[in-house]
């Protein structure tokens, strides 16, 4: 993380949040908490800030005393030439607040309270979450979580993505890192920074090694529910294995991927849900996370209303994209394909996808 991008402390932002610390920086935003002088509590604020193309004005660091301080204007400027890029970034980020505003009635989601523009910039007040998060979790469990307790665990991060599929938003970016426990105990799915909204093309797709699918990294219009059901099963992987998947181009050269009663005491379903849900090719995993619970026997019946009318408005939205696929696969020769890509080696692993991403 580069301290020059942060906000200083004690910043104030919307004349009532007081920035305290950062809690962490990706490639689109830095997260800071902050503390609500209106409501008297602590927040958590996502500033939209792609470091690739945007630079704070006037950030200078200085060493003092042993450590670093910083001297800092709040104003975030894009650089020359970014900035229709940056702007339509923004609206984006904006319009995808909108959208989670305000949802605190949605298991396993962490609610926006606030939104607004400021310092050039966007900014979007959560719930604060003091964690930990599931990476931390795994790493008191030594890396291995029993499977009974895995799904229970996850039944609410899915209860979430089943919600935001249903209005046409994949998160494209689930990892142990970004699902974090409240303080009853449940996991919420935060930074909604890397998420594709149906509606509309993102320029960039950030991409974080085992838990990012296949097409993610170049197909981004092969981009759906199912991508997040490759990046929850990788998660649920590690959960019960302690073993990370590996990068999805590494597997689509030589897949060692290993069978799942070999690594761990897992059932046979288990282990074949999760062979399903990692499959390299689309059309074999599963449409969308419901389809996934239901092989799992998560415990929904409380919510089967709730769940019927997600699965029937994800169907409406991403239906016709995943026929798509599925229609593309079957007129293929896929091994004819495959035999071709394998002597264009000059592109890549990462190339190599860009021609069987819907295989």
């Amino acid at each position: 993380m580069e301290k020059e991008n942060w906000l200083l402390e004690e910043t104030l932002l919307h004349e009532k949040y007081q920035i305290k610390k950062v809690l962490g920086q990706g490639g689109f935003g830095i997260t800071y908490l902050a503390y609500d002088q209106t409501l008297q509590q602590n927040v958590a604020i996502k500033e939209y800030f792609p470091v690739k193309i945007v630079r704070r004005l006037g950030n200078t660091l200085r060493e003092g005393q042993g450590e670093y301080e910083l001297s800092a204007t709040a104003m975030v400027y894009p650089q020359n030439g970014q900035e229709e890029k940056y702007l339509n970034g923004m609206k984006n980020f904006l319009e995808e607040a909108q959208v989670l505003f305000g949802k605190f009635d949605v298991e396993g989601l962490a609610a926006v309270k606030d939104y607004f523009e400021e310092n050039g910039t966007a900014y979007i007040v959560m719930e604060y979450l003091s964690g930990p998060t599931l990476q931390e979790y795994e790493k008191e469990h030594k890396g291995k979580i029993s499977e009974k307790q895995a799904e229970i665990l996850l039944e609410p991060v899915i209860n979430a993505l089943a919600y935001i599929h249903s209005i046409g938003i994949v998160h494209c970016d689930i990892s142990p890192d970004n699902l974090i426990f409240n303080k009853e105990g449940q996991l919420k799915l935060i930074d909604f920074g890397a998420a594709k909204n149906k509606k509309k093309e993102k320029e960039e797709q950030y991409c974080k090694g085992g838990y990012t699918a296949p097409e993610q990294y170049l197909e981004k219009e092969f981009i759906g529910p199912w991508s997040d059901v490759y990046s929850l099963c990788a998660v649920w992987y590690e959960m019960l294995t302690g073993i990370k998947v590996p990068p999805a181009v590494e597997r689509l050269q030589k897949d060692r991927l290993k069978n799942m009663t070999m690594a761990s005491e897992v059932s046979e379903q288990t282990n074949n849900i999760l062979k399903k849900g990692l499959s390299l090719e689309i059309q074999k995993r599963y449409f969308s996370v419901l389809n996934l619970s239901c092989d799992i026997k998560s415990n929904m019946e409380s919510k089967e209303e709730i769940t019927k009318q997600y699965m029937k408005d994800t169907r409406f939205v991403w239906g016709t994209l995943w026929l798509q696929i599925t229609t593309d696969v079957n007129e293929r020769n896929i091994s004819q394909e495959k035999k071709w890509l394998s002597r264009r080696k000059s592109f890549g692993a990462e190339r190599i996808w860009s021609n069987l991403s819907c295989l």
